[in-house]
């Protein structure tokens, strides 16, 4: 018997629950058994079916697709799938945001739709007449007014009940998947050092088999985040960062000198991301992405000057350079 379907987030099965049951079934008196959500003991997905076809059939079948939005919802890929399905039956979906999301939080297509709110009345009441017209279960005025006024006086008590998804920052993702592969390349680094350390025949090759591997892993560790973290700058950013690892100022770009790079800090003190301190530039640390590239440089910066003397002719033998982050030399060489 086909229903309604209320596509929603497992996170926000309280609040579901609540709207479910004081509007669906209580305020429009639809059965319960023409209600499908996921999270109902008594509306889901009967043990043994398979949830991913129990949930197309459902959404294929229903007279109406109610997708309760909220900020959860949108990070989950079985929501998206939902929405997905009964967008190819506009006439038969109807979106509704949880209190307090904003529409321009609604991404996707549905940033293009008019979306109301599920604490609003004109909201609801159009809810109400739509559940009418595509299920044909018309209940007595009288019981649809009380029961919206019960869930209008407790909505914001249910809205309590939602949580904050947890949304990974990309450039946290990043650097811990730098760290992974680190310790992944460590294990390998330790048998390879081994192997040469069999197969040394110069002094040069035995003091870079006898390099402490921790060091070594923790040095690759820390330059990819770098480079990670400075992927967007270059150029005028990429000096100021570069000089605030080394707490200074950078003077200004003159133009007789440098045009080019006079107007690369030009645009980036209109951006923000350089103030404009008299005769210096000085980095705006407010924007996140500076100040993780700013944090992962100092980390590296503070490890090479505080490495093992194996580490340090290492390096130098690697690199032909002294390990010190405050040459620009070096900087260049590690970075380019």
């Amino acid at each position: 018997m086909p229903g309604v379907f209320v596509s929603h987030a497992y996170a926000d099965e309280e609040f579901v629950t609540a709207f479910v049951e004081q509007i669906l079934r209580l305020g429009c008196a639809l059965p319960i058994e023409r209600i499908f959500y996921s999270s109902g003991a008594d509306t889901g997905i009967e043990p043994g079916k398979d949830v991913a076809s129990s949930v197309r059939d459902k959404v294929g079948e229903a007279d109406l697709v109610i997708a309760v939005i909220s900020p959860t919802y949108q990070t989950r890929p079985y929501c998206i799938a939902e929405l997905g399905a009964a967008w190819v039956r506009t006439d038969a979906l109807l979106p509704v945001l949880t209190p307090g999301m904003a529409h321009t939080d609604l991404k996707g297509v549905l940033g293009s739709v008019k979306v109301g709110h599920l604490d609003d009345r004109t909201t609801l009441n159009a809810l109400h007449d739509r559940v009418v017209e595509m299920t044909g279960v018309r209940p007595k005025a009288t019981t649809w007014g009380q029961h919206l006024e019960r869930w209008l006086e407790r909505v914001s008590v249910h809205a309590e009940t939602l949580k904050t998804p947890a949304v990974v920052d990309p450039d946290d993702f990043r650097a811990v998947k730098n760290q992974l592969a680190a310790s992944e390349a460590d294990r390998q680094r330790l048998q390879e050092a081994f192997d040469k350390l069999l197969e040394a025949k110069t002094l040069e090759e035995a003091r870079e088999a006898a390099l402490p591997e921790e060091e070594s892993a923790h040095f690759h560790a820390l330059l990819d985040t770098v480079r990670d973290t400075l992927r967007k700058f270059s150029g005028v950013l990429e000096d100021a960062i570069w000089f605030d690892a080394k707490n200074q100022q950078m003077l200004w770009p003159q133009y007789l000198d440098d045009p080019d790079r006079h107007g690369d800090a030009l645009r980036a003190v209109d951006d923000g991301y350089l103030y404009d301190d008299d005769e210096f530039l000085r980095l705006n640390k407010d924007f996140p992405d500076v100040w993780r590239a700013c944090a992962a440089v100092r980390e590296l910066a503070d490890f090479m000057n505080e490495t093992s003397p194996e580490f340090i002719a290492w390096f130098k033998d690697e690199y032909d350079l002294p390990p010190n982050l405050e040459h620009k030399r070096v900087w260049q060489a590690l970075l380019h």
